[in-house]
C-alpha cells in the first residue's frame, strides 16, 4: 500500500463517522439515554482523533500524485489548505 492508498482509506473515517455520532447523539437526546448519548460522543471525539492520522498522511500522499498527469499544484495546495481547516475544526 502506497502513501497515496492509505491517506485515502484514512480519510473516510472522520468523514463519516462524525454522521454516525451525530446520529447516535441526536438519538440519544430524543430517547434520553445517557449510554446512547455517550456513545454518540466516543464516536465524534474517535472522528477527531482519526482525522490526525489522514492529516499526516497527506505528504506522502502527495509524494505520490504529484508527477501524475493531469495533478496541479494548485489543487494540492488548495487542498491541503483545506484538510488544516477541517483538521483545526
Amino acid at each position: 500500500m502506497n502513501g497515496a492508498q492509505l491517506h485515502l482509506l484514512l480519510n473516510h473515517i472522520p468523514l463519516f463517522l462524525p454522521l454516525f455520532g451525530g446520529s447516535a447523539l441526536g438519538l440519544g437526546l430524543i430517547l434520553k439515554s445517557s449510554d446512547v448519548k455517550k456513545f454518540g460522543l466516543c464516536l465524534l471525539f474517535a472522528s477527531a482523533l482519526a482525522a490526525i492520522p489522514a492529516y499526516l498522511t497527506g505528504v506522502p500522499a502527495e509524494r505520490v500524485v504529484k508527477n501524475y498527469p493531469g495533478i496541479l499544484r494548485a489543487a494540492i495546495e488548495a487542498h491541503q489548505a483545506a484538510a488544516l481547516i477541517s483538521l483545526i475544526l
